[in-house]
C-alpha cells in the first residue's frame, strides 16, 4: 500500500513538472530546436566538404552534447518557477513567468548561431558581414572572419 502512494505520489511531481514545462514550450525553443538540427547537419557537410576524416565517435559525443541542451533549458525554466514560487509567497507578483528559461534558450541560440556561421564559412559560403558580427563572429586584419580554431591536444602537450 506504501509503495502504491509513494509512486503515485512521485508520478504526479513529475507529471506536475512536466505540464509545467510543456507550457513553457515556446517559439523560442522551436528556434533553438531546428538551429541545432541546422548546426549538426552543417557539421558533419564540413567535415566532408573539407576532405577530412568522418568520425562517427565525435559525432555521437556532438549529438549527445545537443541532447543536453535540454538539461540547460530545464534548468532555466524550473528556476524561473522557484523565482515565482518564492515571489507570490512574499506576496510579490512577478507579471514576466520566464526569465531564466528564454535568457538560457537566447544563450544557446547564440552558441548554434556562431557555430553555424562557422561551418558555413569552413564550407566556402559567403556570410554577410552583419550576420556575422550578429553571431559574434569578428574579422582579422585582412578583413576575413576569424573562426575559433580547433583545439589541438598533441600541440598543447608540448609546450
Amino acid at each position: 500500500m506504501k509503495e502504491s502512494i509513494a509512486t503515485k505520489g512521485f508520478l504526479g511531481i513529475v507529471a506536475g513538472v512536466f505540464s509545467y514545462l510543456a507550457g513553457c514550450l515556446n517559439e523560442i525553443v522551436i528556434i533553438l530546436a531546428i538551429l541545432v538540427i541546422m548546426d549538426y547537419i552543417l557539421g558533419i557537410t564540413a567535415v566532408f566538404m573539407q576532405n577530412k576524416q568522418f568520425d562517427g565517435n565525435l559525432a555521437l559525443k556532438g549529438a549527445f552534447k545537443k541532447a543536453l541542451y535540454a538539461f540547460v533549458i530545464v534548468l532555466g525554466y524550473l528556476g524561473d518557477y522557484l523565482i515565482i514560487y518564492m515571489a507570490e509567497g512574499f506576496g510579490v507578483v512577478i507579471p514576466v513567468k520566464a526569465i531564466l528559461g528564454i535568457a538560457v534558450t537566447l544563450y544557446l541560440i547564440g552558441t548554434e548561431g556562431f557555430s553555424i556561421c562557422r561551418n558555413l564559412i569552413l564550407v566556402g559560403v559567403p556570410v554577410p558581414e552583419w550576420f556575422g558580427k550578429f553571431f559574434g563572429l569578428v574579422k582579422d586584419h585582412s578583413g576575413k572572419f576569424v573562426t575559433v580554431p580547433e583545439k589541438d591536444d598533441d600541440n598543447e602537450s608540448d609546450k
